[in-house]
């Protein structure tokens, strides 16, 4: 993969480590939520039926 590209990957995929190092080669993800991460569905840009979108943010 290059800088541009865009990972379309399961829901195995969804973590922040993998995630961070894609990103640092100019890569985008695309991914399914894992079934154990919780997320607040008030935050993020809803898209259609059962698809939103959610930037993570690092915490402290």
């Amino acid at each position: 993969m290059i800088a541009g590209d865009i990972l379309l990957a399961d829901r195995y995929l969804c973590s922040w480590h993998e995630v961070y190092l894609l990103k640092q080669r100019r890569i985008d993800t695309v991914t399914r939520l894992h079934h154990c991460r919780k997320v607040d569905l008030r935050n993020g840009k809803r898209l259609g039926k059962d698809d939103h979108v959610v930037c993570w943010r690092r915490g402290p």
